[in-house]
């Protein structure tokens, strides 16, 4: 079954997930993601390249580091290690050598058969559950030959139901050849006006709000899910909220919809990587309790059906 295109990048295999469909799961993270979105909660899978993440602070300031960088892109200052991201090759030396697992290097490559394997280790546990695989990212529709390969592998050899967590930003062709192996969609909605998507998360809508109607109205057995994570200032505002409705109201048959609070889980991983974490910087706060039953109840007045609130 192995074949060149059938590798690509893994940044995580995180098991025993209940929230990412139906039942225990082992989730695959592929490497890159089209968007650019601000409070992105694994920053470490955006880029299409791989990344190095340094923790500092679990640093213990021993230097092991700076001496075996080849390159010399680690130098230790008085409040920690600096890492010079223009100079590293990413040649792995300082994650090999540091005895305080500061350093981790994010998207490693990985065939099908190798991911398969580490899902077929809970397989057991799917089949009491209902669960199975949830390919994620990154974007898993960025790969669409390897994702294409990973879900039917999880079809024809584990006989485990598959879903994806996907932003739809992605050719149709790619989410076409996928679909034939997907049960369950997971599909991010955050922005429908055009320009402020191309202004906040890097891409036009046009093709993300195609595809999910592709979804909903070419593949009426495929279970859909809408996801929206409510980030204030962002696109919790009336218009949004509005076009958001008006979009699914609009699809051939009733998509749920489920919000999602925004958090600030993935802040540390920022520093770690060298960025910036925007939503920090303009002290953007998770909306209260009171504040997300209000937004359910707005989407259910304007007809939407809103689940896990």
């Amino acid at each position: 079954m192995s074949s060149r295109h059938e590798e690509t990048k893994v940044f995580n295999i995180q098991r025993y997930s209940v929230h990412d469909g139906p039942g225990i799961r082992t989730i695959v993270f592929l490497q890159g993601c089209p968007l650019q979105c601000p409070w992105c909660a694994n920053p470490e899978g955006r880029s299409f390249a791989s990344v190095l993440s340094h923790n500092r602070s679990l640093c213990r300031l021993c230097g092991r580091c700076t001496a075996v960088c080849p390159e010399q892109a680690l130098r230790l200052e008085e409040d920690g290690i600096h890492v010079d991201r223009a100079r590293c090759t990413l040649c792995g030396k300082c994650v090999w050598t540091c005895a305080a697992d500061c350093y981790k290097i994010f998207g490693e490559p990985m065939t099908v058969e190798e991911a398969l394997r580490e899902v077929g280790k809970d397989e057991s546990f799917y089949f009491r559950s209902g669960g199975g695989m949830t390919v994620s990212g990154g974007e898993p529709l960025a790969h669409p030959e390897y994702l294409t390969a990973l879900l039917r592998g999880a079809k024809e050899q584990l006989d485990v139901s598959t879903a994806i967590e996907t932003c739809c930003c992605a050719p149709e062709e790619s989410l076409r050849r996928a679909a034939e192996y997907v049960d369950t969609f997971l599909c991010d909605i955050k922005i429908v006006d055009s320009r402020r998507s191309r202004e906040i998360l890097g891409v036009p809508s046009e093709q993300i709000l195609h595809n999910i109607r592709v979804i909903a109205e070419e593949y009426p057995e495929k279970t859909l899910l809408l996801r929206m994570p409510v980030i204030p200032g962002y696109n919790d505002d009336p218009e949004n909220i509005q076009g958001i409705a008006a979009f699914i109201r609009s699809l051939k048959r009733e998509v749920p919809l489920e919000l999602l609070p925004y958090h600030e889980f993935g802040k540390a991983k920022y520093a770690n990587l060298g960025l910036r974490y925007l939503p920090g910087e303009q002290g953007v706060a998770a909306p209260d309790r009171e504040r997300m039953e209000a937004l359910a109840q707005t989407f259910r007045d304007l007809g939407v059906t809103v689940v896990h609130t």
